[in-house]
């Protein structure tokens, strides 16, 4: 740890590849700079922000692989493309729809296969749609959720946003979902749309 004791200061630690790396083969040090809300922040925008937040959800391919478990309140009824693992499957252009007038109050979820601590949010929605608020939860068991987050806007027009998530009581989870507060969706069909959704991990330790 003696590089990060001789850097210059957050900017260009978080910067460093190097320094990043370092940051994330140390657990002390991982979890004592995420635990402080402006090391989070400048973490989860690094470019390098993966060395230290070392696990998410993969690339799914399914529902249930390559592991864990995808799930939602609902898919557009009929069409297949639009069901919930679209929503993890690494393609922007690729999404999951909620059914026709499920939009506020809906959910989609994913299952850890071990316990995770989140600490930042990745979140898309798709072009020329109406502004996003949403509410990050968390479980243990997959039947009561704890609040995380809340108001979690995302603007229109392919937009692409990260969000540290200071979780004050350092609990471990094994499912995270995001729950609709409020979408409107352009046609007034009351539908939730979302290109891409990531929960960003520090393995328990």
């Amino acid at each position: 740890m003696d590089y990060l004791v001789t850097a210059k200061g957050l900017i260009d630690i978080v910067n460093d590849s190097t320094a990043m790396s370092l940051i994330g083969l140390n657990n002390y040090a991982s979890n004592t700079l995420l635990a402080d809300s402006i090391w989070l922040n400048a973490i989860c925008n690094s470019t390098y922000f993966e060395s230290v937040l070392n696990d998410k959800v993969p690339t799914m391919t399914d529902a249930t692989a390559p592991s864990g478990e995808v799930s939602a309140s609902s898919s557009l009824a009929g069409y297949p493309e639009y069901v919930a693992y679209k929503a993890f499957d690494g393609n922007d252009n690729s999404y999951w729809q909620s059914g026709a007038n499920t939009g506020n109050n809906s959910w989609i979820q994913y299952k850890f296969d071990n316990p995770n601590k989140i600490k930042c949010l990745g979140i898309k929605t798709i072009n020329a749609y109406n502004t996003y608020i949403g509410t990050l939860q968390a479980s243990s068991d997959g039947n009561t959720f704890t609040d995380m987050k809340s108001n979690i806007s995302v603007a229109p027009s392919n937009t692409a946003i990260k969000v540290p998530v200071k979780n004050l009581s350092n609990l471990i989870n094994m499912y995270y979902r995001m729950q609709t507060v409020q979408y409107n969706y352009a046609d007034g069909s009351g539908r939730t749309i979302l290109s891409t959704v990531q929960f960003y991990c520090r393995k328990d330790v």
